[in-house]
């Protein structure tokens, strides 16, 4: 019995953040606020005790040839990159394949210079000043990015998670070396369910 008050509390818990997440997916006016329902995906998470580091929405537009991303925690810059330049990336092609094919990619990456610099050379020089000038600029701006980037050098286990929908992916990540749970990867496909419903309005 208590453990079936607690299910009903949690349940409880998730289904109030799942409604402040649809409030702000019904206020978003155009793809440019999704940074905005980023954030609330962000305060969503921290109040169900789920941790990310990062959270962010990437958005497909095949007709435009771009891919438009929105994020939140420690990284809340929007970037518009095109559809070429993420693709050609390391993880551009497992990343698509799995978008397509509407399945959840769940990993734990490791991430050092040598990697990145392939992910460099792959996707070209539009993408590494993209992301190295992002990087670079939040770690200025914010003590927190740049403390963030010095444990990816001692801890460079990133555990990363992108659940697919019709136009892209909710992604999350946080430094660690195990996966996100089962539990965790369904609470975030029942928020990018929600997003996906309201986006079919954009």
């Amino acid at each position: 019995a208590n453990e079936q008050l607690v299910a009903g509390q949690r349940e409880t818990e998730i289904e109030r953040e799942l409604e402040r997440v649809r409030t702000a997916v019904a206020a978003m006016e155009t793809s440019e606020d999704l940074a905005s329902v980023a954030n609330q995906l962000d305060e969503s998470l921290q109040s169900l005790h789920i941790q990310v580091d990062n959270i962010g929405l990437q958005v497909v537009d095949e007709e435009a040839g771009v891919l438009r991303t929105g994020g939140a925690g420690l990284f809340t810059a929007a970037v518009e990159l095109s559809l070429d330049a993420w693709k050609s990336q390391i993880d551009g092609p497992e990343w698509f394949t799995h978008w397509k094919e509407g399945t959840i990619w769940s990993r734990v990456e490791k991430h050092d210079a040598e990697r990145w610099a392939e992910k460099s050379e792959r996707a070209g020089e539009g993408f590494a000043e993209v992301f190295v000038s992002m990087w670079t600029a939040a770690a200025e701006a914010d003590p927190k990015v740049a403390e963030w980037l010095e444990r990816r050098v001692i801890e460079p286990s990133l555990a990363t998670v992108d659940v697919p929908f019709a136009h892209g992916t909710l992604a999350a990540n946080r430094i660690a070396d195990e996966p996100f749970s089962e539990d965790e990867v369904n609470i975030l496909q029942r928020f990018t369910d929600i997003f996906a419903l309201g986006y079919r309005r954009h």
